[in-house]
């Protein structure tokens, strides 16, 4: 069995390992379940590292949605977002089909914390982004301009609401039933020290969940419009701390396994909340630009409001992943 592309799922009964495999039969016979080394079996080709210099991703430009087949439930509307519950935009089911290259996807995010992807938007797109990131929010004064509610600033920036490469990997993590909990934007100026390290959520982490089977389930997607390099800016994570139960130390030290993303425009770069993460400092002679959708269960409580008129004219008129995306499920 390749230990690597291996279905890992969780259900009401605990975790299972590829073929059925419990946990606890697999601690029994010696099989490493992914808590040390690479998380491979005896003589079995090993799970990629996250220090590779290149790593075989499945090209994003597939059309997804996970709402084609949805649950045909009597809906009611209200005209405030606490009180609209449209339950015909709920998915039929918790998970999508994976096939093995996605699932290698999978594996790789859920042991690292992040995953970069190929192709996510085009060249196009990226050139759109930039001319509606500096005219919305350029012409601020500070060495880190940044914004919340990035939808209401541009309708340009609602392409990346629902963004089918993202998307698919999106739901292959945190399942169908998500919604948006932010999104964002930076321009981090030329002279922008180092930032901290950080997760963001201030909710403890237990590498097990609770028994129920509860985990913070929130992942960011970073869109680059400029290319990262190691003066400008990058984002620097550490692999495997998302899974750490206690919190990133104070300031900015350096850890022996950090890793600098050099992402490129069209790249997005997805990872886990409650992985430690930070920017570095931009020793450039230039800003760089940057795009954050950030993702969650939908059951979980968002950092925006979603009432302003763009967001609220894609909530009320928009496909039904929109919907779901904007907080349609406001209660139940």
């Amino acid at each position: 069995m390749d230990f690597c592309r291996a279905s890992i799922s969780q259900s009401a009964i605990g975790f299972t390992v590829g073929m059925g495999v419990s946990v606890g039969a697999a601690l029994e016979s010696g099989v490493g379940v992914g808590t040390k080394g690479h998380g491979s079996l005896p003589g079995q080709k090993p799970c990629p590292s996250p220090l590779a210099t290149s790593t075989k991703l499945v090209p994003g430009s597939e059309v997804f949605n996970p709402l084609e087949s949805v649950s045909i439930i009597k809906s009611t509307a209200g005209t405030a977002r606490g009180t609209m519950r449209d339950f015909s935009i709920i998915p039929a089911t918790m998970n999508p089909a994976v096939d093995p290259d996605l699932q290698w996807e999978v594996n790789f995010f859920m042991k690292w914390g992040y995953l970069v992807v190929e192709n996510a938007i085009s060249m196009k797109t990226v050139d759109m982004l930039r001319e509606a990131l500096d005219d919305s929010i350029g012409h601020k004064h500070g060495a880190d301009q940044f914004t919340h509610q990035l939808l209401e600033e541009d309708d340009a920036f609602a392409v990346l609401l629902d963004n089918p490469p993202v998307m698919k990997r999106m739901t292959a993590i945190l399942g169908n039933c998500i919604q948006l909990h932010s999104a964002t934007a930076r321009i981090t100026q030329k002279g922008a020290p180092d930032q901290d390290w950080h997760r963001d959520g201030p909710w403890p982490v237990d590498p097990d969940g609770t028994p129920f089977g509860s985990i913070p389930g929130q992942i960011n997607t970073g869109y680059y419009l400029d290319e990262l390099t190691m003066d400008n800016g990058p984002i620097v994570v550490v692999p495997g701390s998302h899974r750490a139960p206690f919190k990133p130390p104070e300031g900015h030290p350096r850890f022996p396994d950090e890793k600098f993303v050099l992402a490129k425009p069209g790249q997005a770069v997805m990872f886990n909340g409650w992985l430690y993460h930070r920017g570095a400092a931009n020793r450039s002679g230039a800003s760089r630009r940057t795009c954050l959708m950030c993702y969650q269960n939908a059951w979980m409580k968002s950092r925006e409001p979603f009432d302003g008129p763009r967001v609220s004219k894609l909530r009320e008129h928009g496909t039904s992943l929109q919907k779901l995306l904007l907080g349609g499920i406001g209660s139940w």
